[in-house]
């Protein structure tokens, strides 16, 4: 991990000893690592953001799961999955209109 700390400042003391201007910067760079997809694999992440806080990396891991090689890893995974992303208005109107017909008999 490379870390980068800048401290900066111009110092006028005053008799009360203060600083003026105090500047601090700090940048932590984790490794990355460049990979290349198509535009509709982009547009399909993109999609998947949830905000602008929200990384690729963290669409990825969110998204695509390992396979799980026991009964035990299978369910350590579930438990980890966060709750699906539910718009309950939509599901409570598919609910209601279970069973019809589109278009058809009702």
């Amino acid at each position: 991990m490379e870390v980068a700390f800048v401290l900066g400042m111009s110092a006028r003391l005053s008799a009360h000893r203060s600083f003026d201007n105090l500047c601090i910067f700090m940048q932590c760079s984790c490794m990355s690592k460049t990979i290349t997809i198509d535009d509709d694999a982009y547009k399909l992440l993109r999609k998947l953001k949830r905000g602008t806080q929200d990384s690729f990396t963290k669409v990825i891991r969110r998204h695509i799961i390992a396979p799980a090689k026991t009964a035990g890893e299978l369910l350590d995974a579930m438990a980890a999955q966060e709750p699906p992303d539910v718009d309950l208005r939509e599901l409570d109107r598919i609910e209601r209109e279970r069973g019809r017909r589109s278009g058809g008999r009702r």
